[in-house]
């Protein structure tokens, strides 16, 4: 499976700029990607979900803000991937990770950013729990990670 790299050049723009130079919507995405860094590096679900409210909280201001939403299903993704490495039931992540996904495709029909196709093919990847699911999730998740190059 292809690893996603998170932050790259567009993201990692936000981390390098002062704080007053962003817009508050930045000032927002960038909160919120540092949050769910620091929460998901600890390995804490919590914090995770915390962030996850934070970037809630963020799209009531800036409802359906492509870049906000890439946040949300970001939060979704590192809380599926910390359940699942706990050992968490199925029935508790699989929901988060079908809910970054459909997240993720509203955010990338706004906004081409390669970080959301990446972070879709990961999602995407994580979905496939037989062969079945890997014949229809693997094209699909191939595609993302193909746009996510071609950006």
């Amino acid at each position: 499976m292809r690893q996603i790299l998170l932050p790259t050049i567009f993201i990692a723009s936000l981390a390098s700029a002062p704080s007053a130079q962003l817009s508050p919507r930045d000032r927002w995405a960038d909160t919120a990607r540092v949050t769910i860094e620091a929460a998901y590096n600890r390995g804490d679900v919590a914090r995770v979900r915390d962030a996850r409210a934070l970037v809630e909280r963020a799209l009531t201001a800036f409802a359906g803000d492509p870049l906000l939403q890439h946040y949300y299903a970001y939060a979704l993704y590192r809380e599926a991937t910390l359940l699942m490495g706990k050992r968490h039931d199925e029935k508790e992540y699989r929901p988060l990770l079908k809910q970054a996904d459909s997240i993720l495709e509203q955010s990338a029909a706004k906004l081409a950013l390669p970080e959301t196709y990446a972070l879709r093919s990961s999602v995407l990847g994580q979905l496939i729990s037989n062969p079945l699911q890997g014949m229809t999730l693997g094209p699909r998740s191939g595609s993302a990670m193909d746009r996510a190059i071609e950006l």
